[in-house]
């Protein structure tokens, strides 16, 4: 009984090994399979009468006289045999074998027998030939990117350029490879370098601006996004970094911004002319009329006409005002800002007013979320989104602004909502001109200056609007780090 379940586990293990054991009598060449060997070969004990040469016609024709000479060099030098070959099954299929025997000599050492394992490698083997795929593949992606990839390990040495890295630094990779990462940079840029390392350190991994020094001399402007490499226990064994070049970008965006300048400014004085120009010569007409009729004119004629000169003044100093607001904030103090905290000062303060106009408003805010800004530029900011939202809501039916802040990626983006007017594809696209507006109240400037301000703080704007459907305003800004980490 004990050597049955001995059997039995034994054949248990087999089946789920795809393992099977063989001999062969070479005297009677006779050749025993086991029951495993016999599924793997799909055939029928009671069918296949194995020998030597009906084993070699399960063989693939390819690899037939590999199995052959591995036989014989185990005759000729007396040691064991270790092959792999294909064979095809009974059902056709081809398969992988995995062969191992020993030959077993009697006392004339004449070899009388071979015995050995089969096993059955067919999956293994695929699925080293789809890695080995895998890595060509991935290989050939990192050799051919439109990006260079670097690697470094914890001295800073590189050990590992790809192609499109040399052709940016003007070096071969036998130049590369092996030299310090600051060598290839000016002292600000190895400043850059040596802090962002120390953050790797810590497992940071934002991306950041670096300027590289080629072998020419010239300079190439890059976006580094760099990943730190730690082994089992944690410790820092170097990074890798996907870098960018962004020179040609950055030049044809200068171009741009120069080019839009120009425009801005063309808008600007053409609006200062028109914004003070008008008021201007609305009071010097009243001022004509009032010197020609001064003495026939009754005191509540003549202060008609000075209230409307005042009213004209005013629109004047309402305008040099919003233009002062636009170089209010030309140097920004930058810190840390807990976004729960911020928002609910904010809405504190506002939500009174808006409730008098009949405005409910949402909000969506995490517990905790950081941002880096300036809080007084920010608040601005959200106060002319929220005006603009207000004004877009009069006369609309059940009024409403829903404010939420989310994290996306390294940037906490502050949306605004609302379901008011909303603007017509031509609005928007002049949204941000100096002096460009819908209301009839207004300067045209706020946006501009949002925009700005958004700016400064390296962050961006984005509006989505539909006509009679409402607003998306959403501000993107960088995220903070809390005071607790």
């Amino acid at each position: 009984e004990a050597l049955m379940k001995s059997e039995a586990r034994l054949s248990e293990a087999e089946r789920i090994a795809l393992l099977g054991n063989w001999e062969w009598d070479i005297a009677n060449d006779s050749v025993s399979l086991s029951n495993e060997l016999y599924q793997i070969f799909a055939k029928k004990p009671e069918e296949f009468h194995p020998t030597y040469e009906s084993f070699l016609n399960l063989v693939h024709p390819d690899d037939l006289e590999n199995v052959k000479d591995s036989i014989r060099k185990a005759v000729r030098k007396r040691k064991p045999f270790d092959t792999d070959f294909r064979f095809i099954r009974g059902d056709g299929a081809v398969r992988v074998m995995h062969a191992r025997g020993e030959i077993v000599y009697d006392l004339s050492d004449t070899p009388f027998l071979v015995k050995g394992t089969g096993q059955d490698i067919t999956d293994r083997v695929r699925a080293e030939e789809a890695l080995q795929e895998s890595e060509e593949r991935y290989r050939m992606l990192v050799e051919t990117m439109n990006e260079g990839l670097g690697m470094d390990d914890e001295t800073g040495l590189l050990v590992y350029a790809n192609d499109r890295l040399c052709e940016m630094l003007g070096y071969s990779q036998e130049e590369i490879i092996g030299r310090p990462v600051l060598s290839f940079m000016d002292d600000k840029n190895r400043n850059i370098i040596k802090e962002q390392i120390e953050r790797r350190k810590q497992g940071e991994s934002e991306s950041y601006k670096l300027e590289w020094t080629k072998k020419d001399g010239q300079k190439v402007i890059t976006l580094m996004s760099p990943r730190g490499i730690f082994d089992a226990n944690g410790e820092y064994k170097g990074s890798f970094a996907v870098i960018t070049d962004v020179t040609e970008k950055l030049r044809l965006e200068s171009i741009a911004e120069a080019v839009n300048t120009m425009n801005n400014i063309s808008f600007i004085f053409s609006g200062i002319r028109h914004e003070i120009g008008n008021p201007v010569n609305s009071i010097k007409m009243a001022l004509s009329v009032l010197k020609q009729n001064i003495d026939s004119y009754s005191k509540e004629t003549v202060r008609q006409y000075a209230d409307r000169m005042l009213s004209e003044i005013l629109r004047m100093e309402y305008l040099l005002k919003a233009m002062k607001n636009f170089n209010m904030y030309e140097t920004l103090e930058l810190m840390d800002v807990n976004m729960t905290a911020f928002m609910d000062k904010l809405l504190s303060l506002a939500v009174d007013d808006f409730a008098k106009k009949g405005i409910r408003i949402e909000t969506d805010i995490p517990e905790t979320l950081w941002a880096y800004a300036d809080p007084r530029a920010l608040h601005q900011v959200l106060l002319n989104i929220m005006t603009n939202a207000s004004d877009a809501l009069e006369g609309r039916e059940n009024p409403h602004i829903k404010i939420s802040v989310l994290k996306m990626a390294d940037m906490v983006d502050i949306r605004v909502e609302d379901n008011g007017s909303g603007m017509s594809e031509e609005q928007q696209e002049d949204l941000f001109k100096p002096f460009y507006t819908t209301k009839s109240k207004g300067t045209g400037l706020g946006l501009v200056i949002t925009k700005k301000m958004i700016t400064k703080m390296k962050g961006l704007i984005e509006v989505v609007s539909e006509k009679n459907r409402g607003t998306i305003v959403d501000l993107f800004i960088p995220g903070g780090i809390s005071e607790e980490a």
